[in-house]
């Protein structure tokens, strides 16, 4: 899931105020060559005006920033509409994705753009829903991942098939609005294929997984890759499946452990021995992190779903039963649904608190800011 960082920036100015003094001027001296001459001293001064009255700058009324907007997609076939909505329930705008880019639709969110990726298309909207640049990928549009700034993308793809010895190749790609597709890293794995996972602010986050799509399959290994150089840092081994980075903190799920690593090292352990951590997302501030767990429920009963919310200052986990988070609102407040992800939509607080109310229902994108 996608997640998207919030903030807050205001502008003040300062008043100045300038006063006026008195001044004063010394009168001319005269001297005679006689010696009875005496000399006289003769002075002169001006009245000291009155202070000027300087009216104070009036103080710049501040701006509050724009409200974050719930980019939610509901699918009504034959349509497959996407939704920017506030947290009041006013809908911004809303169209259908497949009138932008056709069929087999991804979405990325980051900052203040949406990225909808499609049949090789790719169109980048704004806060307003207007299409502000459109591009091009290759390969498959599951690997098509935003750039923090939402303005380029990356992707990795193997167009050719595996050699007689099952070596696979291919290449990392990146392209922006003004930026064409170029190449920034070849590779060979040998019978799997190096995906890219997300674009974070450390750079793009590269993987190689086993085959299979079940969310609890571990990497091989993981590794940031520089959009500028091309070379890559090492991150995990075939531990643990990585879930995030960003703003210095590292988290990855593995089974019933939630795993935070970087600036800070915390872990998270499943809480009554049930369920298994699905997904971990750091807050938008850093200050923050997340990760969701689901228990099937016996006898045809739904799943149990439970969200610990971790404070990374403190070192402390609080658990959220009954709660799934499934992405950040803002830093102190989380978007929760039930688990088929296309439910209703809620929005709490750190807490687990918040209106009962749906806000919507359908799949959450993610949150323009």
């Amino acid at each position: 899931m996608a997640r998207a960082t919030i903030g807050f920036a205001m502008a003040m100015a300062c008043a100045s105020v300038t006063a006026c003094g008195a001044a004063q001027t010394g009168g001319p001296v005269s001297t005679s060559p006689s010696a009875s001459s005496t000399s006289t001293l003769s002075t002169s001064s001006t009245a000291t005006p009155a202070p000027a009255t300087v009216a104070p700058t009036p103080t710049a009324t501040p701006i509050p920033p724009p409200p974050p907007l719930l980019i939610v997609q509901q699918y009504q076939p034959p349509k497959a509409v996407i939704e920017a909505i506030e947290i009041s329930g006013t809908v911004h705008w809303s169209f259908d994705v497949k009138t932008v880019v056709g069929d087999g639709v991804q979405l990325q969110v980051a900052g203040s753009h949406l990225l909808l990726a499609g049949s090789g298309k790719i169109a980048v909207i704004d806060r307003s829903g207007t299409v502000i640049g459109r591009g091009t990928y290759s390969g498959n549009v599951a690997e098509v991942r935003l750039d923090p700034t939402g303005t380029r993308w990356a992707w990795s793809d193997s167009p050719t098939q595996p050699d007689s010895d099952g070596t696979v190749r291919g290449a990392v790609w990146v392209a922006g609005l003004s930026e064409p597709a170029h190449r920034i890293q070849d590779w060979t794995e040998n019978g799997i294929t190096e995906s890219v996972v997300e674009w974070s602010d450390r750079g793009i986050v590269i993987a190689v997984r086993g085959s299979g799509c079940s969310p609890y399959i571990q990497e091989e290994w993981t590794a940031l890759l520089d959009p500028a150089t091309g070379h890559s840092t090492a991150l995990f081994g075939h531990d643990r499946h990585l879930t995030d980075v960003h703003a210095g903190l590292e988290t990855a799920v593995h089974g019933s452990s939630l795993f935070v690593t970087g600036r800070t090292t915390m872990t998270a352990a499943r809480p009554s021995s049930e369920g298994l951590f699905t997904s971990a997302t750091i807050s938008p501030d850093g200050a923050h992190v997340f990760g969701s767990l689901v228990a099937a429920g016996g006898c045809g009963a739904p799943p149990h779903v439970r969200t610990a919310v971790g404070d990374v200052a403190a070192g402390s986990w609080t658990v959220l039963d009954n709660v799934f988070a499934v992405g950040w609102y803002d830093d102190s407040h989380l978007v929760v649904c039930d688990t088929s992800y296309e439910g209703p939509l809620h929005v709490v607080d750190l807490a687990g608190s918040g209106d009962p109310a749906a806000l919507t229902h359908g799949y959450f994108a993610g949150v323009l800011r």
